[in-house]
C-alpha cells in the first residue's frame, strides 16, 4: 500500500494529483468508481492511502483510496 497527499483533484478527468510518500514529485494518478467519491470528498493536504492496479486500457489506476 502507498501513501501520499492530495494536492488537487479534477473531477472531470478522474485525476487526483498527488506527493508521495518520499518524494518531492507531484503525480497524477486516475481513480474510478466509488474511489472518485472518495477523493471528492477529501480536501488538498490530507494523507491517503491506495494500492495501484492496471484498468482495462492498461493505465494505471488508483485503488481503494482511504484517508488516514
Amino acid at each position: 500500500m502507498s501513501t501520499a497527499v492530495i494536492r488537487w483533484f479534477e473531477p472531470d478527468q478522474g485525476l487526483v494529483h498527488v506527493v508521495l510518500a518520499g518524494a518531492l514529485s507531484e503525480v497524477p494518478l486516475r481513480v474510478c468508481g466509488s474511489d472518485r467519491s472518495i477523493v471528492a470528498r477529501l480536501q488538498p493536504g490530507e494523507h491517503i492511502r491506495f494500492n495501484l492496479a492496471r484498468d482495462r486500457n492498461g493505465r494505471g489506476c488508483a485503488i481503494d483510496v482511504a484517508p488516514i
